[in-house]
């Protein structure tokens, strides 16, 4: 059962506006970070006729390029809000017009409403900003996809863990091996430890927990997980569960379907050797910056370490599998019996 191992606490916040007949078919899209995010920003949510795309939304140019923001500088401080509660005074009137403005035209087109933050499954004060969420969305169903522990470890290390991001300029960019990366982890998992996201996963991804959260304050039966490996592996069978979740129709023909792909791929395994030997030769000096012609001969190495394969793939050890099955069994087996 969710919420035996949380305490809650009601919060003494008012309601912000509370008009019953702009309150319905919202949903709020909170990732999970590495599992298909992006990919459902810039090719779904802005492309289903049905849907009313509030933000985050992917600017995809089809270059390669992507640009992220929201829909309105309303959005902007509404998302920030949630997420730095340390620096929360109260949401601006001005922001909760606009909201309430897109939601009731989101209504009045006859559409889906949408909010999308990949960062509303990694908050530092969940029982805060999910409390906050409910206020803003009474009647709001949460959509979170989910993939395997193991896996999206693998991905946040390709993505930003490979090198230190969050230390003084004299360490900062200095490589990182997966498995010094993966002992960190657990090292503040074990602190619970509240450091950046990237270096604090573990922490992150108890999907128990988040789940738990957001039950509690928006119900159970308005919980609906996902698997990213439905995604990936067969996006028929995700999207339409996922239109049938928001009761949308669902066109296997759509643009979406085709677009359908990883936006974000990451560091290829080739590319991670090609920083671990740049940082042994010269730590975490530029080649780009300090070198007559670096920035050319830096760009030809990474693009062409893209088309000539991956390299040996990365894997947990046994140990390390091991490790993120005792922590996270109990709790992903709460999450199959009770909303399979």
């Amino acid at each position: 059962m969710f919420f035996k191992e949380y305490v809650f606490f009601r919060k003494p916040y008012v309601v912000l506006f509370n008009d019953n007949k702009i309150m319905n078919r919202q949903f709020i899209h909170i990732g999970y970070a590495k599992s298909g995010s992006s990919a459902l920003q810039s090719s779904f949510f802005p492309n289903h006729p049905e849907i009313y795309f509030y933000g985050l939304f992917d600017d995809f140019s089809g270059t390669g390029n992507t640009n992220f923001s929201f829909s309105t500088e309303s959005g902007t401080r509404i998302c920030h809000q949630l997420r730095s509660p340390g620096f929360f005074n109260r949401f601006l009137n001005e922001d909760i017009k606009n909201l309430n403005f897109h939601i009731a035209k989101a209504k009045e087109n006859n559409q889906t409403f949408v909010l999308s933050n990949e960062f509303f499954s990694l908050f530092d004060a969940p029982q805060w900003s999910v409390g906050q969420l409910k206020e803003l969305f009474p009647e709001g169903k949460i959509i979170i996809i989910i993939r395997r522990q193991q896996d999206i470890i693998k991905s946040v290390y390709k993505h930003q863990g490979r090198e230190i991001s969050v230390a003084p300029k004299k360490y900062r960019g200095l490589y990182v091996s997966f498995n010094e990366y993966f002992d960190y982890l657990y090292e503040n998992w074990q602190k619970k430890n509240p450091v950046h996201w990237v270096y604090s996963f573990l922490n992150k991804i108890d999907y128990y927990r988040t789940i738990s959260y957001y039950s509690h304050e928006f119900g159970v039966e308005n919980i609906h997980v996902l698997l990213y490996e439905d995604f990936k592996n067969n996006p028929i069978k995700f999207y339409t569960k996922l239109c049938n979740v928001m009761d949308i129709s669902f066109d296997a023909e759509a643009e979406y379907i085709k677009m359908n792909k990883i936006v974000n791929p990451g560091t290829n395994n080739l590319q991670l050797k090609y920083f671990a030997i740049k940082s042994k030769i010269l730590g975490n000096i530029s080649l780009a910056r300090s070198v007559p012609g670096g920035k050319l001969l830096a760009k030809y190495l990474y693009n062409n370490m893209e088309h000539v394969g991956t390299g040996h793939k990365l894997e947990l050890t046994n140990e390390q599998v091991s490790i993120i099955k005792n922590i996270f069994k109990d709790g992903n087996q709460t999450i199959s019996n009770e909303l399979s």
